[in-house]
């Protein structure tokens, strides 16, 4: 990777992480709030963050994986009820009350992606990100997440 290349994905996961944070609800003063409001905000501020932070990083090793191979890595980070497909490069999983089947990703780089949305449910444990693939079609990927026991787990994805 040439030098304006690196420098490009650099730029661009700065880019990323620092808009992770303008995502977030915006603060009143904070004259206008108890001590213990602050915190209680505060603490769910930093949980939304780092459930953000966490799913991104997971997100990338997961496309690398997909890219590599890499179905022990993709097994040991899969929620329970996906399946790897390791003869077709398939992934698969239950959404409602159909089976989804995905192709194995390839070439998604920091170069070819750009972050556009986290959903994050009320309870904290379902997460959903948004990128768009920037190539000669744009197209989107959308990756879901559930909190598991001992961290976040790759719950599904899907494309157009």
């Amino acid at each position: 990777m040439d030098v304006r290349r690196q420098a490009g994905c650099v730029i661009l996961l700065l880019v990323m992480l620092t808009g992770c944070d303008s995502a977030l609800p915006e603060q009143t003063a904070t004259s206008d709030r108890l001590p213990a409001q602050e915190e209680t905000v505060s603490q769910q501020e930093e949980a939304v963050r780092s459930a953000l932070r966490e799913t991104l990083n997971l997100s990338f090793r997961i496309f690398e994986a997909m890219e590599q191979k890499d179905y022990d890595y993709l097994q040991s980070v899969a929620s329970t009820g996906v399946t790897i497909n390791k003869d077709q490069n398939i992934i698969s999983y239950r959404y409602g009350d159909q089976i989804i089947e995905v192709n194995f990703l390839k070439d998604l780089h920091l170069g070819n992606l750009e972050y556009r949305f986290y959903d994050l449910d009320e309870t904290g444990t379902k997460m959903e990100l948004g990128f768009a693939v920037l190539r000669e079609s744009a197209s989107e990927v959308y990756l879901q997440f559930v909190q598991g026991e001992e961290g976040w787990l790759f719950a599904g994805m899907i494309t157009n």
